[in-house]
């Protein structure tokens, strides 16, 4: 799966200093995945950030460029992040799935099959499974 993200929208959701790091985390969710991304950032610079499993790009609009992207890709073949309702108009009738920059989750990178933007955590901390017991034992028919 391609995930098509705009740039600038999603690094202002998130906690990253730079678009350097956004871009590495990104690269590291979709190693995990398998997956590829390509990211869109309005402006310009010398060198982009791309990595094995993102591509990064610079353009003067980055939704107009997220737009053509979509245009050229087959249908369903996608997920758009982004918060923008023009663009998720967009990916909706070119039947990609599209997650809010806001919603959407770096974090979910230990299993290859989950939902876009799902927080996925296979491991418990014996703490965890303890506390969980407890809760389960507590309960009352």
């Amino acid at each position: 799966m391609l995930y098509l993200i705009d740039g600038h929208n999603l690094f202002f959701q998130q906690d990253f200093a730079t678009q350097r790091d956004l871009v590495l985390a990104i690269s590291r969710f979709c190693t995990a995945k398998g997956n590829r991304a390509q990211v869109v950032f309005d402006g310009y610079a010398n060198e982009a950030d791309s990595t094995n499993f993102v591509e990064v790009e610079y353009a003067g609009n980055a939704d107009a460029r997220l737009i053509k992207l979509m245009h050229e890709l087959e249908l369903g073949s996608a997920v758009l992040v982004s918060s923008d309702r023009e663009l998720q108009g967009v990916a909706r009738l070119r039947k990609f799935k599209v997650v809010n920059a806001e919603d959407f989750s770096l974090t979910s990178t230990y299993r290859k099959n989950n939902d876009p933007g799902e927080d996925v955590h296979l491991k418990l901390t014996d703490k965890e499974v303890e506390d969980t017991l407890k809760e389960f034992n507590n309960f009352k028919k």
